[in-house]
C-alpha cells in the first residue's frame, strides 16, 4: 500500500490508520501475519482520477472487492472494470492502477506481503 499512496499524510483515527491522497483514501481495518504472510485489509475509495502505483516487492498480491460504484483496475496494461460486487485479484508486484469510473467507487482491499516484505506505513 505504502507505493499507492506515497507521499500522501497518514492519520491516526481511532485505532485505524488512514491515508488520504489525490485519487484514494483508504482506511486500514485489519492487519495480521502468520510464518509466511502479512495481510493488510483497507476500505477504499476511488475517485476519478487514475492512480497508477509501480511495482511493490516480489510475491505481493492485492485483491479488491467493489461495494459502490464503477472502477478500473489491475495490471497497467490489462485492467479489468468492476462494478459493485466485483472482485479482481491481481499481482502487485507488477506496475498496477485504481481508476474510479463513478464519481465515488469504494471497495475493500486486501493486500498480502511475503514475511519479510510488507514494508507498509500503516503498521
Amino acid at each position: 500500500m505504502s507505493d499507492l499512496l506515497t507521499g500522501e499524510r497518514f492519520e491516526a483515527h481511532g485505532e485505524a490508520a488512514r491515508a488520504r491522497g489525490q485519487s484514494i483514501d483508504a482506511a486500514l481495518l485489519d492487519r495480521w501475519a502468520d510464518e509466511t504472510r502479512v495481510t493488510e485489509v483497507y476500505r477504499i475509495v476511488i475517485s476519478p482520477e487514475t492512480r497508477r502505483s509501480l511495482a511493490h516487492a516480489p510475491g505481493v498480491t492485492e485483491i479488491l472487492t467493489l461495494i459502490e460504484g464503477e472502477a478500473e483496475v489491475g495490471d497497467a496494461d490489462a485492467s479489468v472494470r468492476l462494478r459493485a460486487g466485483d472482485t479482481h485479484a491481481f499481482a502487485g508486484d507488477t506496475a498496477h492502477l485504481y481508476r474510479g469510473i463513478s464519481p465515488r467507487s469504494v471497495g475493500i482491499l486486501i493486500m498480502g506481503y511475503p514475511t519479510g516484505s510488507a514494508g507498509s506505513s500503516v503498521s
